[in-house]
């Protein structure tokens, strides 16, 4: 599955530029601030980055996919056994 219903307290998810070519911003508005979960993985499900942050109300991150050859991604966003699932298209 690439998507799940938004059961995260997070009511705005942003990927731009996307698709795109090395770098992608994250943009979460959340309504409960806390530490959250991130993983990025390649289109078989093979995790290729996991992190932890801190999100407040409004959290923007910049992620490099430089590494990564052209392709299907997807970035999951956990919390307390949810998840988001976001598709990233690099070019």
């Amino acid at each position: 599955t690439t998507s799940t219903e938004n059961t995260l307290p997070v009511y705005n998810i942003t990927l731009s530029p996307n698709p795109t070519n090395n770098f992608i911003k994250l943009s979460l508005n959340v309504s409960q601030e806390d530490n959250y979960r991130f993983r990025l993985l390649d289109a078989t499900g093979r995790t290729l980055r996991e992190w932890q942050d801190w999100v407040g109300k409004s959290f923007v991150k910049e992620l490099s996919l430089s590494e990564f050859p052209q392709g299907l991604y997807l970035l999951q966003i956990y919390k307390d056994g949810q998840n988001i699932t976001k598709k990233i298209q690099k070019m």
